[in-house]
């Protein structure tokens, strides 16, 4: 009898087994991502560079001091043309250096509030990932719903790719 009981237990670890094999072998694993949890808070901080403004200063000075195209043509063929084109031009010169000036505070300005902007988004990322080390459920659900949705895999042998679903 107990050869009996012995036999059972066995058949029934066999066909454990055989379904976990049958399993296994339709789960075709594509493009695996492996992602741990420092990776995954890395991708969330913002990396990007900051992105000057074109200065437009000496075009707006000639604008502005009204050097225009015609006033350029004319100088060819006119003395007084000319003066009045290089009185424009050092006028434009000078404002010129205004705006420049103008042009480099409003660009150290903007280059402050988004290296301010980076700096608030790293902290708060880093304290997603110590609140992830702590074990807050919360973060523990955005990392492993993030894991699964950079997976693609399918059950079938045509290889239909399915996508994990989350409830975001």
């Amino acid at each position: 009898m107990d050869d009996r009981n012995h036999d059972e237990i066995v058949s029934e670890q066999n066909e454990k087994l055989r379904i976990q094999r049958n399993y296994y072998r339709r789960l075709h694993v594509d493009d695996l991502c492996i992602l741990n949890a420092e990776e995954y808070y890395e991708s969330l901080k913002d990396w990007s560079k900051f992105k000057e403004p074109r200065d437009t200063s000496k075009r707006d000075a000639e604008k502005d001091s009204k050097v225009t195209f015609w006033l350029k043509c004319k100088s060819i063929f006119s003395d007084k043309a000319k003066r009045e084109l290089e009185e424009k031009r050092k006028e434009a010169k000078v404002l010129q250096q205004e705006y420049e000036q103008y042009h480099q505070k409003r660009v150290n300005r903007m280059r402050a509030q988004f290296e301010e902007q980076q700096r608030k988004n790293h902290e708060s990322v880093d304290e997603m990932k110590s609140m992830y080390a702590k074990g807050d459920k919360k973060q523990i659900i955005n990392f492993f719903n993030a894991v699964l949705v950079n997976d693609d895999f399918t059950l079938d042998i045509l290889y239909r790719k399915e996508r994990y679903f989350t409830n975001d």
